[in-house]
C-alpha cells in the first residue's frame, strides 16, 4: 500500500491556522483600543453634562435680561453669581475634555 501524501492538506491547514491567528491578533489590537477609549467615557459624560448646564444657564439669563433691564435692574448685578457659576461649569467641562483626550490617547 502506498503512503498517503498529506503535505498539501497539512500546508493548507497551517495556512488556515495562521489566517485565524491574524484575525485573533487584529481583534486583540482592536480590543486594546476599545479598552483605552472606554477610559475616556466618564470624563466625556461629565464634560457634556457641565457644558449643557452652562449653556442652559447662559440661555436663560440671556432671555431674562430684557425683563431685568425693563424693571431698571442691572443684569450683571442680578445674574452675576449665576454667570460666575456657569463660567466655572464651562471651564470644568473644558478641563474634563482635556482629561478625555488624555485618557483616550
Amino acid at each position: 500500500m502506498p503512503k498517503l501524501d498529506l503535505s498539501s492538506q497539512s500546508a493548507d491547514a497551517l495556512a488556515q491556522v495562521r489566517t485565524a491567528q491574524t484575525y485573533f491578533d487584529a481583534v486583540g489590537q482592536a480590543q486594546k483600543i476599545v479598552d483605552q477609549k472606554q477610559k475616556s467615557i466618564p470624563f466625556a459624560n461629565l464634560a457634556a453634562s457641565e457644558a449643557s448646564n452652562s449653556k442652559g444657564i447662559y440661555d436663560e439669563v440671556n432671555k431674562a435680561q430684557d425683563g431685568v433691564i425693563a424693571m431698571g435692574g442691572d443684569p450683571q448685578t442680578v445674574f452675576g453669581g449665576l454667570l460666575t457659576f456657569a463660567a466655572m461649569l464651562l471651564q470644568s467641562a473644558k478641563d474634563r475634555l482635556i482629561d478625555t483626550s488624555t485618557a483616550s490617547a
